[in-house]
């Protein structure tokens, strides 16, 4: 009499550059597999050495590793690894979602994975950003091409900002990298749940996404802080303001990132504001005033993303920015700052 195969464990990877949307698909995702019975875990890799994402996956009641500093395609790849087999020993039965970095090579991942251990049901979604898909893919050709190439599906995001010219120009790039895989288009700060349910159905009749890898290289730069933001707190207004400065003056127009802003309200209720351009700004929890020291919780995470011309430059470029900010929350940012050399912090 033999022992029964272990059924493999379902692995979704979700990749996509910065900003695309892959954090509010994930949480749509995950509570759709929650809500049928099934076990969920999450592991997120973030370029910068803050965790910001991870907060508001655990709210949600998810079990979530995340791999800081590294990519997941490359230097932080061995921790991603050690991760999944962790999720695999501690619970085979359940779905594991990996959201890597925007800067990561999904092909590299895929090729990367444990196929010995313990058997695994890969899947592989990729989301691009209809705002810039296009400029993105002339700009970084290669890692657009080892993010889009290995898809089993594409969510085209951000349609509502842009023409229908745009976007058919967008699904046409897209479709000449993976011409096989099929491409939703989804706006996923209103849409996230009912996108992710036809992914659960589409997924059901596609094939494997292929192991073989392109090589692309690591793209770009990360920073992240952590900072006691003014007594007084952010107001909201204050809040978008520092972020829309952050994206003009660190990403520039020929730059391409993701800036984000970790931070509470007066009851301790978690908040997070991102942009990637200076009209695709959004809140992830409602939209409020952030608290400062004289409230509940008054540190924040402020984490930078840069690809492009601009990668390698952020740190000299935020410090050169702390004159033209208010001068409680330049201070906040000096102490946090690793000042180049040369460049003193603030008074």
């Amino acid at each position: 009499m033999t022992d029964d195969p272990i059924a493999p464990t379902r692995l979704i990877v979700i990749g996509g550059f910065l900003g695309a949307g892959k954090t509010s698909l994930l949480l749509a995702w995950c509570r759709l597999l929650l809500a049928r019975g099934r076990r969920v875990a999450v592991l997120e890799n973030e370029a910068g050495r803050v965790g910001l994402d991870d907060e508001f996956l655990r709210q949600e009641g998810l079990s979530v590793r995340h791999i800081l500093g590294g990519c997941a395609c490359c230097d932080g790849l061995g921790r991603v690894l050690e991760q999944l087999r962790a999720f695999l020993v501690a619970d085979p039965a359940q779905v594991v979602f990996m959201e890597p970095t925007g800067l990561a090579a999904l092909d590299q991942i895929l090729a990367n994975l444990p196929r010995d251990d313990h058997p695994l049901l890969v899947q592989a979604v990729v989301l691009a950003d209809a705002t810039r898909f296009t400029t993105l893919a002339r700009g970084l050709p290669r890692l657009v091409a080892a993010q889009v190439v290995p898809a089993q599906a594409v969510v085209l995001s951000k349609t509502d900002l842009v023409s229908a010219a745009q976007v058919a120009e967008a699904r046409a790039a897209l479709a000449g990298l993976n011409p096989e895989t099929a491409i939703l288009e989804a706006d996923l700060l209103r849409s996230a749940p009912a996108t992710a349910a036809r992914l659960e159905e589409m997924l059901k009749l596609s094939a494997p996404p292929p192991v073989d890898a392109m090589g692309a290289p690591n793209a770009g730069q990360a920073l992240s802080l952590e900072l006691d933001l003014p007594a007084g707190g952010l107001s909201r207004r204050q809040a978008e303001a520092l972020v829309r400065l952050l994206v003009a003056e660190l990403l520039g127009p020929s730059g391409w990132g993701h800036v984000k802003l970790l931070g509470r309200d007066a009851q301790g209720g978690t908040h997070l504001l991102s942009a990637t351009g200076p009209h695709d700004l959004s809140w992830r929890g409602a939209p409020t005033d952030l608290a400062g020291r004289a409230g509940l919780a008054g540190r924040a995470g402020l984490a930078v993303v840069v690809a492009g011309p601009a990668a390698g430059q952020i740190q000299a470029r935020l410090a050169h920015l702390l004159p033209r900010l208010e001068p409680e929350l330049a201070r906040a940012l000096s102490r946090a700052l690793p000042l180049p050399p040369g460049l003193e912090p603030a008074p």
